[in-house]
């Protein structure tokens, strides 16, 4: 980013307000208190919407000294190995690509030189030419929408996914069908 996209930014929210336009309704009120010289923090757990980042969150808050952080092996882990919990405990600005989503699903297909095994290959075309146009916003779909539909989370998280998702072709019908029919 830019040195003075901040600035720009800012610039551009004052007007709005001089201008009794709409605010930003994207600030969370402890930045907003931090921007303007207040120290108060008062997030908490409950605002974190991750789920298992919001479990780790409630052990680290339940913990009673830095002890307790030891014990939990968060603060040893972070002090021995700072450079690898980096993509866990901070935003990463790597863009979500058409390989990566593709890599993602390990697909099962019909024996080699089978006529439904052809027609899986032509499947996974399709897919790849998809996820591209995706990715190249030839589409008002993104590739976030995709990973969110495909497996419920908007971004990769840092450990991966367990267990990969399965790339499953039926073959047995012409149209597609719910898990439970």
């Amino acid at each position: 980013m830019r040195e003075d996209e901040y600035s720009v930014a800012g610039k551009m929210i004052a007007m709005s307000i001089v201008h009794d336009g709409p605010g930003s309704n994207f600030l969370s009120r402890d930045l907003v208190s931090y921007i303007s010289g207040q120290s108060s923090f008062h997030s908490s757990v409950a605002d974190v919407t991750d789920e298992e980042i919001g479990k780790v969150l409630e052990e680290i808050q339940k913990a009673s000294s830095l002890q307790t952080l030891r014990d939990l092996m968060v603060l040893t882990g972070l002090q021995q190995y700072p450079l690898a919990l980096i993509p866990v405990l901070c935003h990463s600005k790597k863009k979500l690509s058409a390989v990566d989503i593709e890599n993602l699903f390990q697909p099962e297909l019909s024996p080699d030189g089978s006529n439904q095994r052809a027609q899986e290959n032509m499947t996974r075309r399709f897919w790849a030419n998809y996820l591209l146009d995706c990715e190249e916003h030839n589409s008002e779909v993104t590739l976030e929408d995709v990973l969110m539909f495909a497996m419920g989370v908007p971004c990769m998280p840092p450990a991966g996914l367990d267990p990969q998702a399965c790339l499953e072709f039926l073959n047995s019908s012409k149209f597609p069908y719910g898990k439970y029919m």
